[in-house]
Order: structure tokens, then C-alpha cells, then sequence
């Protein structure tokens, strides 16, 4: 017997990875790289910050500044303010489940209760 559903956060309910991209894209452009949100999702999908700087960093054999990341985050903030939209089908989908639901993520628990 099913007790609960568990729902995955990005990419089952709501598709940030994209605005995660298009932030970093932004971010980059300030040192001169030209990467594109739609490549960087292709590269680094799913993958840590963290891992996805260090890698950065070494192909583009730049460093980036201390303030990189609480920019960064910022920047992510507003377009999921302005931009952040369920996946087709969600809300739909989870009014007709009529059994229980959760959300897991490995994303920080600040950022999915953003998100959702």
C-alpha cells in the first residue's frame, strides 16, 4: 500500500535549473567568458556549485572573486522572483493526487522552500 508520494524538487515541480544557468551566464560574462545557460546545462546538469565553479575555473583559468557566489545567489533570487514556473502539468497533476505528498531535494532547504 502507498502511504506518501515523494516528489523530486527540480525538474519534477518546478524547472530552475534553466534560471540557475541563465544567472551563471550572467555572472560570467563580468570575466569575459561567453557561455551559454543552454551549454551549461548540458555540461554541469544536476552538479554541485561548488564543482561546477572549480571546473570553470580551471577551462577558463580564471578566479573568481569572494563575492562571486552571494552575487551570484542574488542574481538567482531575482529571476526566480520574476521567472520561476511550475513544470507543465504540476498543479494539476498534485490537486488529483489525493494521496500524501512531500518534496525531497539535495538543494540547500532554503532555496526548494524558495522554489516552492
Amino acid at each position: 500500500m502507498i502511504k506518501c508520494i515523494i516528489f523530486d524538487c527540480d525538474g519534477t515541480l518546478v524547472d530552475s535549473e534553466y534560471l540557475c544557468n541563465l544567472a551563471l551566464e550572467i555572472k560570467l560574462r563580468e570575466y569575459g567568458i561567453d557561455a551559454s545557460a543552454e551549454e551549461m546545462m548540458k555540461q554541469f546538469r544536476g552538479g554541485k556549485l561548488a564543482n561546477i565553479l572549480e571546473i570553470l575555473e580551471s577551462d577558463h583559468q580564471i578566479e573568481l572573486r569572494d563575492d562571486f557566489i552571494p552575487s551570484y545567489r542574488s542574481l538567482v533570487d531575482e529571476l526566480f522572483e520574476q521567472q520561476l514556473q511550475p513544470c507543465k502539468g504540476v498543479q494539476e497533476m498534485l490537486r488529483e493526487i489525493e494521496l500524501p505528498k512531500c518534496v525531497a531535494s539535495s538543494g540547500p532547504l532554503e532555496a526548494v522552500s524558495q522554489l516552492l
